[in-house]
């Protein structure tokens, strides 16, 4: 299934609002795997900053989100799969040789299956936490031009790309 976003220029207005103990909560979270386990980042209002590192596959997330465990664990897999890859770059740096980092094979890295599973996880979590903006955001290292570099979910589970 092809990856479909609309193309708007989104501008909300989110203000920041505080925890009890004084922490800043997050209004976005930002969907992004990176290296470590991370997949999670929080920001705030209208930040295009994907932000701290708030849930990885190896320490877990921050309370005071509301993911449930299986989708922990979905996110988990997904995750690791990009983890354990090792993408190498070409002298304009693009990503051209993809290898496990555990065997050494050459695998063939499908960034259209990747980003379908992200997105459906994405959409996941935004039924889990509606009160939040959800962003799929597409590593540094695809280079493929597939997706938008920051796609919004709505609570529809419509996409938006966000410039």
């Amino acid at each position: 299934m092809a990856i479909e976003p609309k193309k708007i220029n989104l501008t909300l207005g989110y203000s920041m609002v505080f925890e009890d103990d004084g922490d800043p909560k997050y209004n976005i979270l930002n969907i992004m795997p990176d290296y470590g386990g991370a997949y999670l980042w929080g920001a705030y209002n209208d930040s295009t900053y994907v932000g701290p590192n708030i849930a990885d596959s190896w320490s877990g997330y921050d309370n005071r989100l509301p993911i449930s465990e299986y989708l922990q664990e979905q996110f988990h897999h997904w995750q690791l799969q990009f983890d354990i890859t090792a993408f190498e770059f070409d002298q304009e740096g693009l990503a051209q040789i993809q290898a496990s980092k555990w065997s050494g094979q050459d695998i063939i890295w499908d960034w259209q299956k990747y980003h379908s599973e992200g997105i459906r996880l994405a959409r996941l979590l935004k039924q889990e936490a509606p009160d939040y903006r959800v962003i799929y955001v597409t590593p540094a290292e695809d280079c493929s031009g597939i997706m938008a570099d920051r796609t919004e979910v709505l609570l529809n589970g419509e996409l938006l790309v966000l410039d």
